[in-house]
């Protein structure tokens, strides 16, 4: 019979194993993100629940002078759900969220835009 020190360790241990799972698995998801985006520089990834939000500088030039790829600049967001790319990105972070929000909830965007503009 175990004791109550024994199936509290043992507890603690399986929270812990179950949390190092879920970090394993969102970190599989990052690295599957950073290898496979193509739109510009990745300056941030911005986790929120199921949201992986890339913070990114668009597009890109040759640098002759540098004799590389370099970004143009502008700043954008693209959207990732569960690690699923959305094909969607916006101008701030705000934006981006809720654009995620509402193609989550198979809610219509602009809908979304102009109920809250009323």
């Amino acid at each position: 019979m175990a004791t109550t020190k024994e199936i509290l360790e043992f507890d603690m241990l399986e929270a812990h194993n179950r949390r190092l799972a879920i970090e394993c698995a969102e970190a599989v998801k990052t690295l599957q993100i950073r290898k496979d985006f193509t739109w510009g520089e990745i300056v941030k990834l911005h986790q929120i629940s199921d949201f992986t939000i890339v913070e990114y500088l668009e597009g890109t030039y040759f640098d002759a002078d540098r004799n590389r790829i370099m970004p143009c600049g502008k700043t954008r967001f693209h959207i990732y759900i569960d690690g699923e790319d959305t094909w969607q990105s916006a101008d701030t972070l705000d934006s981006a969220l809720i654009q995620a929000i509402t193609k989550k909830h198979k809610i219509d965007f602009m809908q979304y835009i102009l109920a809250a503009v009323k």
